[in-house]
């Protein structure tokens, strides 16, 4: 057993399965949408067990590792028969856990975003190391036409008017004179 949320928590994931047992191919028994209330009662490393809304395990984390339930901090003295409906129909509460739901959904949005382009980054970065020639062909092509095309540029600055003030000045400078002699 392992130490992990407990108590009333949310999933911040898309939707969330929940299984009959533990294992992850266990039967699906039901399906929490976003921002779901559940109560967990043991975690055993990214699953959990909850009682409710529907007895059987879901996912804590994504398989990238980012945490998709987190335990509700209005919720966290209340035990698993408290009346859901008088606790969260406080105005104040109502507001506070609308500002906390909307920043963790979006930490969480934002991490997974980032797993992804972690994972297509490791991807690429794969292909090259399995292809150092090709990136060699490649740059050793194009190394001819991106040099004119920064040649081109380089020449465009320098005869530009501004360029030239920037020189005319410089050159008017005493210590630069002194470097020229």
């Amino acid at each position: 057993r392992e130490s992990g949320p407990r108590g009333w928590c949310r999933v911040y994931s898309p939707s969330a399965a929940v299984r009959r047992g533990a294992e992850a191919d266990s039967p699906q028994v039901h399906v929490l949408p976003q921002d779901s209330l559940v109560y967990i009662q043991e975690t055993h490393g990214q699953r959990a067990r909850i009682s409710q809304p529907v007895p059987g395990w879901v996912d804590t984390a994504t398989s990238d590792g980012v945490t998709v339930v987190y335990e509700d901090p209005f919720l966290h003295d209340h035990d698993e028969k408290v009346d859901l409906q008088v606790v969260l129909q406080s105005d104040q509460s109502k507001a506070r856990r609308e500002n906390i739901r909307a920043k963790v959904a979006k930490l969480t949005a934002t991490q997974q975003r980032l797993a992804g382009a972690m994972k297509q980054m490791k991807a690429r970065a794969k292909a090259l190391r399995g292809a150092p020639g090709v990136v060699t062909d490649a740059v050793q092509q194009r190394a001819p036409e991106v040099a004119k095309e920064l040649g081109g540029a380089a020449r465009q600055v320098v005869d530009s008017l501004d360029a030239q003030k920037v020189l005319d000045d410089i050159k008017g400078k005493p210590e630069v004179q002194d470097l020229l002699r």
